[in-house]
């Protein structure tokens, strides 16, 4: 690409198998400069380096509020929509706190554990909607909306009705920030009949943006 910031690739090539030539490495994601392969073609599943992070806490206006927070990061298709903070309610801005918040990380590139995060506006994790922990790791306690009117009997990823978000009248699928921790690329969501699933991270989907009012 001629920039960090660009989508315009500079070239393209046709990719096969050889003996010849010099082996730069596997595309596994521990290689230097070297993406792996699941990332490349769907997106990382990892929530600090994500630009719906980046999106949810500006207030910027459009083309200004996205930058790479990695050499493989490239532009979302929605860098021309202004930040999500763009043009709210002060008064409503001046009542939200930041709170720290523990998203899981994958374990085939990014190490397993957690990366702890500050966040204004946020997209819930699993454990958070009552769905269990991903890879043992807590993000969260769950929200007494999402334990209250459960009709499971424990957490889990089963269908539950609270967990629905309509628009237009219309059942939808909305993104969770936690990954499914055994893909590189694929993050956890909610179905249209309330269960948590995942999907790959470079697809569209809805949001159902939280925060901490103060």
């Amino acid at each position: 690409y001629s920039s960090g910031k660009s989508n315009a690739d500079i070239e393209e090539v046709s990719v096969t198998e050889g003996s010849g030539g010099t082996n730069l490495g596997t595309a596994d994601g521990n290689t230097t400069n070297m993406n792996h392969t699941h990332k490349l073609r769907y997106g990382s599943n990892r929530w600090l380096h994500s630009a719906i992070r980046q999106w949810l806490n500006s207030d910027k206006a459009a083309s200004s509020w996205w930058s790479p927070q990695n050499v493989f990061d490239r532009p979302p298709n929605y860098t021309s929509t202004a930040g999500f903070l763009n043009g709210m309610d002060s008064e409503f801005l001046s009542v939200i706190g930041k709170v720290n918040k523990k998203t899981a990380r994958n374990t085939i590139t990014d190490g397993g554990g957690y990366d702890s995060t500050e966040e204004l506006m946020f997209l819930l994790s699993r454990s958070e909607v009552y769905g269990g922990l991903e890879n043992s790791i807590n993000e969260g306690d769950p929200y007494f909306y999402y334990t209250n009117y459960s009709s499971l009997s424990a957490a889990g990823v089963a269908a539950d009705t609270n967990r629905i978000k309509y628009r237009s009248g219309t059942a939808q699928y909305w993104w969770l920030r936690s990954p499914r921790s055994g893909y590189s690329s694929n993050v956890r969501n909610v179905y249209p009949d309330g269960n948590v699933s995942d999907y790959y991270a470079g697809t569209g989907s809805g949001v159902a943006p939280a925060c901490c009012i103060i």
